[in-house]
């Protein structure tokens, strides 16, 4: 009977695993920008996300990763600070289906790299 507990519960394991797992479609970049980024919608029933971003700025600035006019991910920073951040896919920022990315940086002279994928 433990045997098969152990089996159930290496199946559940399994499960929940793929579970936890995107199917990307395609990648976004890696792309630079010295300005703010739109990323397109990518099409019907298709989501943008963004798992890598890498920032810096001359001013105090706040990065703001949108979801059409919806903040998903802000940070403010110093003029002294660069930004360097990395999600796994569950927990990238995403816009919702076929909806436009933005990437903003509200002061400065920027410089703006990423990358992300479609699910």
């Amino acid at each position: 009977m433990r045997g098969f507990k152990v089996f159930l519960f290496m199946i559940v394991l399994a499960t929940l695993a793929q579970a936890a797992t995107l199917q990307r479609r395609s990648r976004i970049g890696p792309t630079r920008a010295t300005a703010s980024v739109t990323i397109a919608a990518p099409g019907a029933g298709v989501r943008n996300c963004i798992n890598e971003l890498d920032v810096t700025s001359d001013a105090a600035y706040t990065v703001n990763v949108l979801d059409g006019g919806t903040t998903v991910y802000a940070v403010a920073l110093s003029s002294a600070a660069g930004l360097v951040r990395s999600w796994d896919d569950i927990s990238a920022p995403c816009a919702s289906a076929n909806a436009i990315m933005y990437i903003n940086v509200t002061a400065g002279n920027m410089n703006i790299s990423y990358s992300g994928f479609t699910y």
